[in-house]
């Protein structure tokens, strides 16, 4: 099984490396946990970035955080691919949110 994540609207860029297995215990996957798992830049200039913090490491996490001109505006963790896969949906709503109110 593999997940698929939802981006949102005016992508402009993705790059998308995530072949993690959530079937399959994260230690058996250890080659899979990087730091750039994930990268979506947008037009209004967000940029989502997923990773594996510290990278190849069982005991690190996934981080999620959305940057917009060089500053986190939102920054969140897990261990679990079921969680991760609602703060991106989250950080999605937030560029979008964002991108209403310019």
């Amino acid at each position: 099984m593999s997940y698929s994540f939802e981006f949102g609207q005016s992508v402009v860029r993705e790059y998308n490396d995530f072949c993690i297995n959530p079937d399959i215990p994260l230690f058996m996957q250890l080659d899979k946990l990087k730091e750039d798992l994930i990268q979506v830049e947008y037009d209004s200039g967000h940029i989502l970035d997923i990773g594996w913090y510290p990278e190849f490491k069982l005991k690190g996490c996934f981080k999620i955080c959305v940057i917009k001109s060089d500053e986190k505006i939102f920054e969140k963790s897990t261990r679990n691919i079921k969680k991760l896969k609602q703060l991106t949906e989250e950080a999605v709503r937030i560029i979008a949110d964002s991108n209403v109110l310019k």
